[in-house]
C-alpha cells in the first residue's frame, strides 16, 4: 500500500492555497526581496491553521484597517488567495455547496477501481484521463472516459442509431451510479470537441478512505469532483490519447501520422488513400504508436519526451 498522503492544511479545502503560497515564497527568493517571501510564508502558515475553509475570506475582502493586519496585509500574497478561491468556486452552484477537497492521484486511482466495480459487470469500461494520468499529484477534479465494451442486449426502442443508443447507455450508467449512492449532484455539460458534441457529466463522489485527507464527520467536506466523459467504442483509444495530452505531444503524433500518410483525429486513426479514408482498427492505445512506428511512451514520461525532443 502506498504511503498515506498528508495535506498541508488543517482543513483539506485549503491545501492548494497553502501549496501555492509556499511555491510563491520559494520563487520570490530569486526575484524579490526576502521580506516578500516571508509574507507569503506567514499567510500560508495562517491559512494552514484555519479550522474552516478559506472561502469566506473571498466574500468580504479585508481592508487595511480591518482584520488584514498580519498576515493578510501583503497585497500580492492576498491576491494569490483570492484568485485560487475564485477558481475553486467556479462552476455549477450545486457543485459549489459544501467544501470540496482536492483530488490526489491515489484518490483518482481508487475512484477508477470503484467505477470499474460498479459499471464493469454491465459492459462499461472506465479509464483515467487528463493530467492525473500523466502523474499530476493533485488536482481540483479527476477525469474519466467511459465506453461500452459489449453491446447491450436490451436495445432501446427509441434509439434509431448507434450514437443515440450510446447516449442512452451513458445516461443509464449515470443513473445507476447515482442510485447506488456513489455519486450525487450530476450536472450534464456537453462539450464541443473537434466538430462534435461530447457527452459529459460533472458530479461529486465521496473521498476514498484509504488515501488522501482524513475524512471529517460532515459529508459535504469529504467529497471530490469527478468529470465523466463518454466515447464510442471505436474512438475510445484515440480519445483517451487526446484527453491525456500534452498538446505538444499530440501535435507531434499528428504531424508524424501525416508524414506516414495517416490522419490522426479525435475520432480515430485513418489511412489516407485515393478514395475515402479507411479507419484503422485499434485494440489499445499502443496500436497507435505501432502504426506510426514509434516506441510506446508511457503517460508518466510524455512531458519528459517532449522536453527531450524540444517540443515544449
Amino acid at each position: 500500500m502506498p504511503p498515506r498522503l498528508r495535506p498541508c492544511a488543517l482543513h483539506p479545502s485549503n491545501h492548494l492555497v497553502v501549496q501555492e503560497l509556499m511555491l510563491h515564497a520559494a520563487l520570490s527568493r530569486q526575484h524579490f526581496a526576502p521580506s516578500d517571501g516571508q509574507e507569503y510564508l506567514k499567510l500560508a502558515k495562517h491559512i494552514a491553521q484555519l479550522p474552516d475553509a478559506c472561502a469566506p475570506f473571498n466574500a468580504q475582502r479585508p481592508s487595511r484597517r480591518g482584520f488584514a493586519q498580519t498576515p493578510w496585509r501583503h497585497p500580492a500574497a492576498r491576491l494569490v488567495v483570492y484568485e485560487r478561491m475564485d477558481q475553486q468556486q467556479r462552476g455549477d452552484p450545486c457543485l459549489r455547496d459544501g467544501g470540496k477537497v482536492p483530488v490526489y492521484y491515489d484518490d483518482a486511482v481508487e475512484h477508477q477501481r470503484s467505477l470499474e466495480q460498479l459499471l464493469g459487470p454491465h459492459g462499461f469500461r472506465v479509464a483515467l484521463i487528463g493530467k492525473m494520468r500523466c502523474g499530476c499529484p493533485v488536482s481540483n477534479r479527476a477525469m474519466f472516459l467511459l465506453t461500452i465494451t459489449a453491446r447491450n442486449r436490451c436495445h432501446d426502442a427509441t434509439a434509431n442509431d448507434d450514437e443515440q443508443s450510446e447516449r442512452i447507455l451513458f445516461e443509464r450508467g449515470m443513473k445507476g451510479l447515482a442510485s447506488s449512492g456513489y455519486i450525487r449532484c450530476i450536472v450534464k455539460k456537453n462539450m464541443w470537441v473537434y466538430g462534435g458534441v461530447l457527452a459529459r457529466c460533472v458530479c461529486l463522489a465521496r473521498t476514498p478512505r484509504e488515501y488522501g485527507p482524513e475524512p471529517s464527520s460532515c459529508r459535504g467536506e469529504t467529497e471530490q469532483e469527478l468529470m465523466l466523459l463518454w466515447s464510442s467504442p471505436q474512438s475510445f483509444h484515440v480519445r483517451r490519447l487526446f484527453f491525456t495530452g500534452p498538446k505538444a505531444f499530440l501535435t507531434h503524433l499528428m504531424l508524424l501520422a501525416h508524414a506516414r500518410r495517416y490522419e490522426l483525429t479525435h475520432d480515430g486513426l485513418y489511412q489516407r488513400s485515393s478514395g475515402k479514408p479507411v479507419r484503422v482498427e485499434l485494440r489499445s492505445e499502443k496500436d497507435i504508436f505501432t502504426v506510426l512506428q514509434l516506441p510506446y511512451v508511457d503517460p508518466l514520461y510524455r512531458y519528459a519526451y517532449c522536453r527531450l525532443h524540444n517540443l515544449l
